[in-house]
């Protein structure tokens, strides 16, 4: 998950890159104005991205938090993991 920082009017699209030193290392799947964390997008990275480094997506400035490890393990429980509220209880 990104944590976005730039213009206040505008959101990156599905498929922007995201770029660190100037390389492309990921693309974004989806952005929104989240409430109080303001503009976050979910994108999927390389895994060789450091989880500290400052990446670039357009105009935006982003933080990240790690959802899924590079080795595949994800951080939450598909309950507490961002966009649960969306997701409907399979039965």
């Amino acid at each position: 998950m990104l944590y976005l920082e730039g213009p206040v009017d505008e959101l990156p699209r599905r498929g922007d890159d995201v770029v660190h030193d100037g390389t492309v290392v990921g693309t974004i799947t989806s952005a929104i104005r989240a409430g109080v964390d303001g503009p976050v997008a979910l994108a999927l990275l390389r895994r060789s991205t450091p989880a500290d480094a400052v990446l670039e997506v357009g105009a935006f400035h982003a933080g990240q938090q790690t959802i899924v490890t590079p080795t595949g393990k994800s951080s939450a429980s598909p309950a507490t993991r961002p966009g649960a509220e969306f997701r409907r209880r399979l039965m």
